[in-house]
């Protein structure tokens, strides 16, 4: 008996249930079905992106004729193919808005009937790229992604790489830019540990490439300062003939014996780097590999529309100056040279950029300045003809000289005394003339010009002067780098 009512309890509450719910949806088709115009749209219904809830139809119609012209005229797409990007011009779409409004249906989500003019985009795509490469390019899959955004009106904006629709069978992979330094044995056996862990890396699409982050990445952190500049300056140069963008690079006070001018990165590890920037969309190799004692690097992939070429211009010499040292360990009238002197080098890179064999754009990649290394001379000092020893006098010239160097005044002022501190002295005067050498100041010092029939106060004041120059400094300059613009 308890069942029966039960069940019938169940039963009611059923029926008040479904009633319910019946009612209140019932009630929306029965209010649109009285209330409102057979010729408008029911809630929930959007045409091309445009809400045309409760419209009527001629006024929907209106609206999204005005949804559609505002699209096109203030939405702009881009076209990029490897190194060139350029504007989509927005009358290769074509709407149907006839054809747009009689495929609309009520509560649902209608696409914008639209037509991507073939003859437009295949005209506009072989000025962009060429003939030759549009024969590669699918044409095909280009206009059915551009109708499907175009229909939908939901992006106002974007770029469209064509490299996306090259099938993989007609993609190319070729040597686009490659860089060679002869190694020393020494090198050579450093440089083959690396190579025994590395002979292949990829630099990806948009993203940059550090020489220290990839070796700490590989393992590769116990190397020298010179290997890893060597490494640099190879892959430097063969970066130089592509779009890479350079964003760091060093260059040493003095050019090593085993660079190439203009064309040196120095490394240090933890503090100078190469870093490069890979601007394609598609990645690109680099291999190392060792051939007849020489390091050669090359770059694969996909080949650039422009061609590029670096190239070293405007090469400036600057002349070392004189320094002259003088010393009582030596006779009159002798010298000793302690370094013989090297040119300073200013050179400018740049990168050639041509366009189907026309000049397109020169790039300053960088200003490489190598200071010159000052000529060093050791002379004896100078004194007056009346000042020589007679024969008479050669019995005693031993003491005469020994109470010569003895002379406080002497010991003073006499930069033999202080033989020890003449490199530490060049470097520091060589520093502090950078600027002078640059702009080719050629001048030797005060005490070059000695002569021989001048008073012993003369003398003197040479001797000071030269002193001075030469050892006013007992600690060498610290090593510096020289930072190439970028």
């Amino acid at each position: 008996m308890r069942d029966v009512k039960f069940l019938r309890v169940f039963l009611f509450s059923i029926i008040c249930i479904v009633y319910l719910f019946s009612f209140s949806h019932l009630s929306v088709f029965a209010y649109e079905a009285f209330f409102t115009k057979e010729d408008s749209y029911a809630t929930g219904t959007t045409i091309a992106g445009i809400d045309v809830s409760k419209m009527e139809k001629a006024e929907a119609k209106l609206s999204v004729q005005t949804g559609l012209a505002n699209w096109q005229n203030t939405s702009s797409f881009f076209i990029s193919y490897k190194e060139r990007k350029e504007a989509l011009p927005m009358d290769i779409f074509e709407f149907d808005l006839e054809k747009t409004m009689d495929e609309a249906q009520n509560e649902s989500q209608s696409s914008a009937a639209v037509n991507v003019n073939y003859s437009k985009l295949n005209q506009f795509l072989t000025n962009f790229v060429g003939g030759e490469e549009l024969s590669r390019i699918s044409v095909k899959n280009l206009r059915r992604d551009l109708t499907n955004t175009a229909a939908s009106l939901n992006s106002s904006s974007g770029t469209l790489h064509l490299e996306a629709y090259v099938p993989k069978k007609l993609q190319q992979r070729q040597t686009v830019s490659q860089a060679s330094l002869k190694l020393s044995d020494e090198q050579i056996a450093d440089l083959s540990t690396w190579l025994t862990k590395q002979k292949k890396l990829t630099i990806k699409g948009n993203t940059q490439f550090s020489l220290l982050e990839n070796a700490k990445a590989n393992d590769l952190v116990d190397f020298s300062d010179d290997s890893l500049s060597l490494l640099g300056s190879v892959l430097y140069e063969m970066f130089t003939n592509t779009d890479f963008e350079i964003l760091e690079r060093h260059t040493s006070r003095e050019l090593p014996k085993w660079a190439h001018l203009g064309y040196e990165a120095r490394i240090l590890n933890k503090k100078l780097d190469l870093v490069v920037f890979n601007p394609n969309y598609l990645s690109y190799d680099v291999t190392l590999e060792m051939k007849n004692n020489e390091l050669h690097a090359s770059l694969k992939g996909e080949p650039f529309l422009y061609t590029y070429a670096s190239e070293v211009k405007d090469p400036q010499q600057f002349k070392p100056k004189i320094v002259v040292q003088y010393a009582t360990s030596l006779l009159p009238g002798t010298g000793q040279m302690i370094e013989s002197g090297e040119n300073g080098q200013l050179v400018k890179v740049f990168r050639e950029v041509r366009w189907q064999g026309q000049s397109v754009k020169s790039i300053l990649l960088g200003e490489d300045f190598y200071p010159p290394v000052h000529r060093v001379e050791l002379r004896a000092f100078p004194i007056s003809e009346e000042n020589l020893p007679s024969s008479d006098d050669m019995s005693g010239s031993e003491s005469n000289d020994s109470a010569t160097e003895s002379d406080p005044a002497t010991e003073d002022s006499n930069p033999a005394n202080n033989s020890g501190e003449t490199d530490a002295s060049l470097e520091e005067n060589q520093n502090t003339d950078a600027t002078q050498n640059a702009i080719g100041d050629q001048t030797t010092t005060s005490t070059e010009k000695t002569d021989d029939t001048t008073d012993n106060k003369k003398d003197d004041e040479s001797t000071k002067s030269e002193s001075s120059n030469s050892i006013d400094s007992s600690e060498g300059p610290k090593e510096s780098e020289q930072p190439v613009s970028k």
